[in-house]
């Protein structure tokens, strides 16, 4: 499969699923991955790099504020 460029932000409270995630992610795209344990750090991140940002993977329920 051929790698795409594109630019991830994932979020996971769970961080074995977020590292596994992060690892598939970056294993099939030659852009950056971000990857977050908390909603608050995704979303400053989202607000500090949001033009750069192409998708967001983000669990659904998380303590501090949901997906």
């Amino acid at each position: 499969m051929n790698a795409k460029t594109i630019n991830i932000l994932a979020v996971d409270d769970d961080i074995v699923t977020l590292e596994l995630l992060s690892v598939v992610l970056e294993e099939y795209t030659t852009g950056q991955v971000w990857a977050f344990p908390k909603s608050t750090a995704a979303l400053k991140a989202l607000e500090n790099q949001g033009d750069s940002i192409d998708l967001v993977v983000s669990d659904l329920m998380m303590p501090e504020k949901d997906g």
